[in-house]
């Protein structure tokens, strides 16, 4: 008597496999400002206010509303920096280079021109909600 155990003929299916395809995930949000800001118009905007406080045209307290304050306390520093020869005009500030940042902000190089020395200063901008754009960093490059 041979007895033999019945073969099964199942096949085992991952649950997965009945499962319909998983949907794509979303396209990576863009950091970068909507297309419709124009980034230079903005950087002379902010670059040409921080000139006419260098050159005395404007109290220091003009950047105020257009700055946080960890910005406005570098420009106050760089201002006072700058002193008297600013004051007597051989100070000048002008925009060298506005481009799109990370997560909706404007990077900006600005050139100050101090008699013959010419020295860069680094800017960045974002836009808040209430107040505009405002300046976030303002140092002065070594």
């Amino acid at each position: 008597m041979t007895s033999s155990a019945p073969v099964s003929r199942i096949r085992l299916i991952p649950f997965t496999a009945l499962l319909p395809p998983a949907p794509s995930p979303a396209p990576p949000v863009s950091p970068r400002p909507a297309p419709d800001v124009d980034h230079r118009g903005v950087a002379e905007r902010l670059v040409a206010a921080c000139s006419q406080v260098l050159a005395g045209r404007r109290p220091v307290s003009t950047l105020r509303r257009l700055s946080n304050p960890a910005a406005f306390s570098q420009f106050n520093a760089l201002h006072h920096r700058l002193g008297e020869r600013a004051r007597a005009g051989e100070v000048s500030l002008r925009l060298s280079r506005a481009a799109p940042g990370a997560r909706g902000a404007i990077d900006i190089v600005a050139l100050v021109q101090i008699g013959p020395r010419v020295r860069a200063v680094a800017m960045r901008a974002i836009r808040g909600r209430r107040t505009g754009w405002q300046l976030t960093t303002c140092q002065l490059v070594a």
